[in-house]
């Protein structure tokens, strides 16, 4: 029987990261793209979509474009 190891989750986390990191490398998952990324979250993470709005049917929501017919 295998003995069982018990990682604190603060050990465990950092085991994470390191592990992350690895994958990372291996990806070729660039710094300046986990930096846009993180930018991204920390931009639109506060935002709340307006779920109301899509209620109606998008082709009910755009105007006409159509001005008047050529004879």
């Amino acid at each position: 029987m295998q003995d069982l190891v018990v990682v604190s989750n603060k050990q465990g986390a950092q085991n994470m990261k390191h592990i992350q990191k690895w994958f990372e490398l291996m990806a070729g998952i660039s710094q300046e793209e986990l930096a846009r990324e993180e930018r991204a979250r920390e931009i639109f993470a506060g935002a709340s979509p307006d779920l109301q709005s899509l209620q109606k049917p998008a082709c009910w929501r755009r105007q006409c474009r159509v001005i008047g017919a050529r004879g």
